[in-house]
């Protein structure tokens, strides 16, 4: 059974060789071919005329998908406030609302326009503000307001509060009391 190859003489074992090797191209090159489109047309003048780079992908979402995916998320975020885990990701965001990640992100930047971080942010600074406008008279610490807000940084939190107010925490504390 196995030993059949130690009984080949030596030119039956070389041409055994040969026919493997054959064998091993052939299906090397085949598998190639299958795996490259060609669009080619060799009836005209250039038998490359008809190579077209492929088009571009279309939209990921279709709009009605598009809209259904903001509202999800519009509610999601105002119901159950994810963006208050200092610890948030993309990927849990996606696990709460049961989107795939790239899903849930095409439906951020396409239809708020934003990246993940400016759209979570602007959900934590809109909290900051409200609660900064709810105790105001009282002993305010702003900083204990944006962690618990979900910042887990001072420079990202002034950063923010700034970008999305265009003023900074002090001057809007001073502009609503």
């Amino acid at each position: 059974t196995a030993n059949f190859l130690f009984r080949l003489s030596y030119i039956q074992y070389f041409y055994f060789e040969l026919i493997l090797a054959m064998l091993v191209y052939y299906l090397a090159i085949a598998g190639y071919l299958r795996s490259v489109p060609l669009k080619l047309d060799f009836t005209g003048d250039s038998f490359d005329k008809d190579l077209k780079p492929e088009d571009p992908p279309g939209p990921l979402l279709s709009a009605v998908e598009l809209k259904d995916n903001k509202n999800r998320l519009q509610d999601l975020m105002k119901t159950e406030k994810p963006y208050l885990d200092p610890q948030l990701t993309l990927k849990t965001l996606a696990r709460q609302i049961g989107l795939n990640t790239s899903v849930l992100s095409y439906t951020i930047n396409t239809g708020f326009d934003k990246n993940f971080n400016d759209f979570i942010n602007e959900y934590r600074v809109n909290e900051v503000k409200t609660r900064l406008i709810d105790e105001v008279g009282e002993n305010l610490n702003i900083l204990a307001i944006a962690f618990d807000s979900g910042f887990n940084s001072k420079a990202t939190f002034n950063r923010a509060f700034k970008k999305f107010t265009s003023r900074s925490p002090k001057e809007f504390l001073s502009d609503n009391s």
